[in-house]
């Protein structure tokens, strides 16, 4: 009769009647159908907390253990903890099976399915649904269940031919075929998805709006329920305490009220004093900005001036190479290699003239300031403010790579500078 209130307050009754009479399984029987109960109203949670102990109080009755064990497996099912379901649908399957009992069995195997669907493991789900389809004793509300689940495997791999087959049979059931409320909002959900995949979006459309008909029907009677305040209700020791604690909640509320316009208020002064703080620092991030700019354009010059000597360096040590490769004692080599070369017959003569075109008198400002250095020094001193490496400034020297290194090595010791970023420090020491 759909009479909620005075169902759980029977099998509440015969709970206690069980308890009093030490009747472990008329204790089981009523706390899985209060829990069942619950489950149907949405709060699975609830429901576990009742149904964890009750499966062991059924003994040998295997056709409510395997019942009891695949309601907890539905409800973790729909909390997400696909691990306890999974347990939870092995025990059920198993006791279904031991106690060759149809209906648990086809129970079970629904919800193993949906399991396996839920976890991407589509063969593990088809197998499962086709031994549904085996069982003799499938009624008509099970071949719906089966053709529904089965049309969802379908659609999840994209097998859209053999889900419109399926579907099909569930069009067909869904009219005159006697199921719950929540399996009929789950068929023409799928329909109206499947449907709008097939680009048929008026069927589509009309699913859509009889699904959400019978969604907005459940929610009004849900609503006019009081399955959760009756179950609290059994907790106290009578209703006064439940008014009180109506009471009490109703003055809490207005109190957090309160304290959150207090709050809102305090966090409205807190923002604006922010956005005056806010402007004041666009300001100056801005001329920050405008800095940074500057900076960014001084860089880059100085970067592109830094490849441009080091491409000119190296086009030296290249036309080096050259005359000393020919024998040209009268200088009637390419006038670009001697144009190359700054006309000069040193390397290192035509590497400082390039050099002093970027820096000015840099090699004489590095003798002046640095008597200590010997010759070398100073001039590996001066090379080292551009980006030729060790074997490069050999070559334009004459001299050995491990004497380069050595020499290297003496000026940092001499100038007291670090092995890092020497070019950088390097002009930081002689700006």
């Amino acid at each position: 009769y759909d009479e909620k209130e005075t169902a759980m307050r029977s099998f509440k009754e015969a709970e206690q009647y069980g308890l009093m009479a030490g009747d472990s399984l008329s204790v089981a029987r009523a706390e899985y159908w209060m829990g069942k109960m619950l489950f149907d109203e949405y709060m699975e949670q609830d429901a576990l907390d009742l149904l964890n102990n009750t499966e062991q109080f059924f003994g040998n009755a295997f056709a409510e253990k395997s019942l009891a064990e695949n309601l907890m497996a539905a409800c973790h099912l729909v909390l997400g903890d696909y691990e306890n379901a999974e347990i939870c649908l092995q025990k059920s399957l198993f006791y279904a099976e031991n106690g060759h009992y149809s209906k648990p069995r086809l129970k079970a195997l629904n919800n193993y399915a949906v399991f396996c669907r839920l976890q991407k493991k589509y063969d593990d789900a088809l197998m499962y649904l086709r031994q549904i389809l085996d069982d003799p004793n499938l009624n008509e509300t099970d071949l719906f269940i089966y053709y529904l689940n089965t049309g969802k495997k379908f659609i999840s791999v994209n097998e859209t031919d053999s889900a419109m087959l399926y579907f099909k049979h569930v069009e067909d059931l869904l009219p005159n075929t006697d199921i719950k409320t929540e399996s009929r909002i789950s068929a023409l959900g799928a329909l109206s998805q499947f449907a709008k995949q097939q680009g048929d979006f008026q069927a589509a459309w009309q699913y859509k709006e009889q699904r959400e008909k019978l969604l907005s029907e459940m929610f009004v009677k849900l609503q006019g329920q009081a399955l959760y305040r009756i179950q609290r209700q059994f907790d106290y020791e009578s209703i006064q305490n439940a008014m009180n604690e109506k009471i009490i909640t109703r003055h809490h509320i207005i109190i957090i009220i309160s304290a959150l316009l207090i709050v809102a208020a305090i966090v409205i002064m807190v923002l604006q004093h922010k956005q005056k703080r806010l402007i004041k620092a666009e300001a100056e991030l801005k001329s920050q900005i405008d800095a940074m700019k500057q900076d960014l354009r001084q860089t880059v010059k100085i970067s592109v001036l830094d490849h441009e000597i080091s491409s000119r360096l190296r086009l030296i040590l290249t036309a080096h190479d050259k005359i000393q490769k020919v024998n040209d004692p009268k200088k009637e080599w390419s006038s670009l290699v001697w144009q190359i070369m700054n006309g000069e017959e040193d390397p290192f003569e035509a590497a400082r003239i390039v050099l002093e075109t970027a820096y000015p008198r840099l090699y004489s400002t590095i003798k002046k300031e640095h008597p200590e250095l010997t010759e070398t020094e100073a001039k590996i001193c001066l090379l080292s403010c551009s980006d030729l490496s060790n074997t490069e400034m050999a070559e334009l020297l004459g001299l050995k790579t491990t004497t380069v290194n050595q020499n290297r090595s003496n000026l940092r010791k001499k100038l007291k500078l670090n092995s890092d970023k020497l070019k950088d420090q390097l002009r930081d020491e002689l700006s």
